[in-house]
């Protein structure tokens, strides 16, 4: 009888021990695979969480030893160039973390790299190829109106993660916007980190495309047409959810004007035309000043409020019902707009201005993001 109680006993303990332990190593829903990372510097040194190797060494390696996701800290005129386009042509996703987008573009493309400094809240800026090419994009963070912790958070497999999700190199397949009916002229990645005291409990991206429409010639002024369309999406991490977030479209420059915009219904799948053009007389050099363009979208559970008056400026707000832990959502504008004098560069700018993240424990605890600054632009000039 003693010896069927002790069996009894390690039985039990046995399943508690197992329980602990399927306990302990249970991945939440916005885990992660933990991957490795290889930290490129100047001099060899020693950093918890990641691989290191000199700068030396990096423009040395061989693609079957090289990770696929790469942090640059070097002097960037030290890194070959040759050795980024290798990797990325071999899936690798580089972050350059001390260098602007314009920097890591021209060194890319082999060009001289310019004199700038970097955001105040960015990480860096990444390259990447996917079925458009070699892509380019930006990363910042934000601090919750509500933190009490402004530490600058670490770049981690997290990051790495959704670059590859947001631009569909997950599954080799490039995240297309809805109205890419032929390859852009330009596009746009900007992602930020949602940290709260500490914690990156969410992100939002963008990823902005441009495509040329038409250049002609009006009463002796070279002129231009553009479409910008940009997908705008918040994606909280668990136990957070959405609930609202604004966005935001200009092209405001003296030169240019916004001729049309797309007016977002709520809840629902619909579709927009872009078909505004130039009726008037005109010598056309490219492309077609008549261009119609239609594409269809999903506002699935999403309320949206379009604020569109008369000008350059754009603005969208959405409240999301009900709420969903860990859900993502965005919404997907676009803007035709005319450069009166192409001589001068066009421009665009697309922005995720204001997020509220939801988590519900005993009460709802709240964390708000104020992105409505110049640091959170996603866009340039271009010509």
């Amino acid at each position: 009888r003693k010896l069927m109680k002790k069996s009894i006993v390690a039985v039990l303990v046995g399943m508690l021990l197992l329980n602990f332990c399927a306990f302990s190593y249970s991945m939440p829903n916005n885990a992660v695979v933990q991957e490795n990372i290889l930290l490129v510097n100047d001099a060899a040194t020693t950093n918890a969480g990641y691989q290191t190797m000199t700068v030396a060494g990096f423009n040395d390696i061989t693609l079957a030893s090289a990770p696929q996701s790469v942090i640059v800290q070097s002097d960037i005129s030290r890194v070959d160039k040759d050795i980024c386009k290798q990797l990325a042509d071999n899936g690798a996703v580089i972050i350059f973390s001390n260098n602007t987008l314009k920097q890591v573009e021209a060194k890319m493309n082999g060009q001289t790299v310019p004199n700038e400094e970097i955001g105040q809240y960015t990480l860096g800026t990444f390259v990447c190829k996917t079925a458009y090419g070699y892509e380019y994009g930006e990363i910042a963070y934000a601090h919750a109106e509500e933190s009490t912790v402004f530490t600058k958070p670490q770049i981690t497999a997290q990051t790495f993660e959704s670059i590859r999700d947001n631009l569909g190199l997950s599954n080799n397949t490039a995240q297309t916007a809805a109205a890419n009916s032929t390859a852009p002229y330009k596009m746009y990645n900007f992602a930020v980190n949602l940290t709260r005291d500490g914690e990156t409990i969410g992100q939002t991206w963008c990823r902005q495309y441009v495509y040329k429409r038409a250049k002609y010639m009006q009463n002796g002024t070279r002129k231009s047409m553009w479409d910008v369309v940009s997908l705008m999406r918040v994606t909280p991490y668990s136990p957070w959810g959405v609930e609202e977030y604004d966005t935001r479209m200009h092209c405001n420059a003296g030169n240019q004007e916004c001729i049309e915009d797309t007016y977002l219904e709520s809840d629902g799948t619909y579709t927009n035309t872009l078909n505004i053009g130039i009726t008037v007389s005109v010598d056309t050099i490219e492309g077609n000043v008549g261009y119609s363009h239609s594409y269809t979208y999903d506002n699935d559970s999403q309320t949206i409020t379009n604020h569109l008056p008369y000008g350059n400026v754009k603005e969208w707000y959405v409240e999301v019902i009900p709420w969903r832990e860990a859900h993502s959502w965005h919404i997907e504008p676009a803007i035709r707009f005319i450069n009166h004098n192409d001589q001068n560069m066009s421009g665009a700018w697309s922005q995720i201005t204001r997020v509220k993240l939801r988590k519900f424990v005993v009460i709802g605890i709240d964390a708000s993001f104020n992105l409505d600054s110049g640091d959170y632009d996603c866009g340039d000039w271009f010509s």
